[in-house]
């Protein structure tokens, strides 16, 4: 996928789907720190810069391991997921990339059998970028000026709220 389908899909004119590792490392500057809006307990967030606008990249933490297949049903769920309320989903990466790896303490050794393989997986998930802040804040916010008696479905769009996936909620312009 190249830079002019990601922008596309922004637009509204394609579905979400794949994005290759390089153009979301092109749009965030390499995962530059000054780009970096989040962080959470999964992974971090940055700005990603089109020409036509700006996208939120979550890049997964390392630590942060799930199945290949449990990755991609999460996806397909993301992708069938619309409603005005929730932040739109993008597309995704799922890159993986062998390397040479040595050991330090190791290296003589290692220089005997020939270099250590590995290989380094890069789980990324895009959202349409929303500048109102986290909601988090939003909802702390609208509980500390609401009285104890508000009930919860009001909070969440009326009596007939169904449930909401809350990776994915946003706060509404």
């Amino acid at each position: 996928m190249d830079l002019n389908l990601l922008e596309c899909i922004v637009d509204k004119s394609r579905s979400p789907s794949s994005i290759q590792y390089p153009v979301l490392k092109l749009i965030t500057s390499n995962f530059l720190d000054e780009l970096r809006i989040g962080s959470g307990g999964c992974g971090e967030v940055y700005k990603g810069i089109l020409q036509n606008g700006l996208i939120a990249v979550k890049k997964l933490f390392d630590s942060y391991t799930i199945e290949d297949k449990m990755f991609h049903k999460e996806v397909e769920s993301m992708m069938m997921v619309t409603h005005p309320n929730i932040v739109r989903f993008i597309g995704y990466c799922s890159h993986t990339q062998e390397v040479h790896r040595m050991l330090p303490e190791d290296k003589e050794k290692q220089l005997e059998k020939g270099p250590l393989m590995a290989q380094i997986r890069e789980r990324l998930l895009c959202f349409e970028y929303v500048n109102k802040g986290g909601l988090d804040n939003y909802l702390t916010a609208k509980l500390d000026s609401m009285s104890i008696d508000v009930p919860l479905a009001a909070l969440l769009g009326g009596e007939g709220s169904a449930a909401w996936p809350t990776a994915m909620l946003a706060v509404a312009a």
